[in-house]
Formats: C-alpha cells, sequence, structure tokens
C-alpha cells in the first residue's frame, strides 16, 4: 500500500463559519505567532472553551447549594418577623426568596444540560 498512512483521529465534519476582516487579522496573526493551521487553531479554542465551561458548571453547582442553604435561612428569618409583626419585612423577605429561587432553578437547569 502507497500513499499516506491514516490518521488516528478521522476528521471527516466539514464546518463554515463567517469571519468580519478582523475576526480573519486576528485567526490569521495567531496562525502565524502559533505556526498553527486556521483548524488547528480554532480546535483548540474551542478545547479551551469547553474546559472553561465545564468548569463554570461545577462552580455553578457550589453556589446553587450554598444559595438554597441561604434560602432556607431566608425563610426561617422571614417567619420569625412575622411572628413579631415586622409583616412589612416578612413581605419583603418572601418576595426575595421567590425570586433568588426563580434563579437557582435556572442555574440548576443550565448545570445539568
Amino acid at each position: 500500500m502507497r500513499g499516506r498512512p491514516p490518521k488516528e483521529i478521522v476528521r471527516n465534519v466539514a464546518v463554515k463559519i463567517r469571519l468580519t476582516p478582523e475576526e480573519n487579522a486576528l485567526l490569521a496573526n495567531v496562525c502565524e505567532r502559533t505556526g498553527q493551521t486556521k483548524s488547528e487553531v480554532i480546535r483548540n479554542a474551542l478545547n479551551e472553551y469547553s474546559r472553561l465551561v465545564a468548569t463554570k458548571a461545577i462552580d455553578i453547582n457550589a453556589q446553587v447549594n450554598l444559595t438554597r442553604n441561604d434560602m432556607d435561612n431566608l425563610g426561617d428569618i422571614a417567619e420569625a418577623l412575622a411572628e413579631c409583626g415586622c409583616f412589612g419585612a416578612f413581605d419583603f423577605l418572601c418576595r426575595v426568596q421567590s425570586e433568588v429561587t426563580k434563579i437557582v432553578e435556572y442555574q440548576e437547569e443550565q448545570a445539568a444540560k
């Protein structure tokens, strides 16, 4: 058999992207400075971005757990205020708790994706 040996990783999916002239110049500059092809630069950038996103998802999970615990504490404080007759503060804390709970649920949905 003659010719080039088979590659370990087969890349048979082509992706076409549109760039502004400035983005194209930036890509060309990175290629020139690193000695990599446009495809190599874009694949490396994608891998780095993927790791960054995965790291942020882990950080979001830790924040969600802390926020859920905080929401439980906030509910306890609101109930204590209601028992003391501070209904204005009770209403305010209940609204805050409701809005932050929506944010927490959104973060959990995003982290699950």
